[in-house]
């Protein structure tokens, strides 16, 4: 069985819309699509895939590697001060696995939210139980 999922953003500012533009044209990724959409005369910027998105190419003239690290980090230097980008991807292998993550980048941070965890934790309050556990994939 294969690993099927989504990858979509928000819409957000950025500081230089042709920067922008040309580093996503490095981002490799499955059916990657950049969208455009105007409000209130602002241009504002999101990308989907009809998979995963797997990173930026390497410098490496010689290599097909890419980084997603570096994907993420371009993605801030790219995002208004001001503003957030939040990156949701959801994708199962069958009944087997579904996984749902959110990434949220701002200029000074990246942290990560797992629907696993979160899942896990909102339980355990629920319940009054530090301690309760779970099988989630199987």
């Amino acid at each position: 069985m294969n690993f099927e999922c989504t990858t979509r953003s928000n819409y957000f500012r950025v500081k230089d819309e042709d920067a922008f533009r040309a580093f996503m044209n490095t981002v490799s990724g499955d059916d990657l699509r950049v969208l455009e959409e105007h409000r209130d005369g602002q241009t504002l910027y999101g990308f989907g895939a009809f998979g995963c998105i797997d990173g930026v190419a390497s410098d490496n003239e010689d290599s097909d590697e890419v980084d997603y690290d570096a994907f993420l980090s371009g993605l801030q230097s790219h995002v208004a001060e001001d503003d957030a980008i939040i990156i949701m991807q959801a994708g199962n292998e069958g009944l087997r696995y579904v996984v749902g993550v959110a990434t949220v980048i701002t200029t000074k941070d990246v942290q990560y939210i797992n629907i696993d965890d979160w899942a896990v934790r909102k339980a355990r309050e629920m319940l009054h139980s530090d301690s309760w556990e779970t099988q989630l994939d199987y």
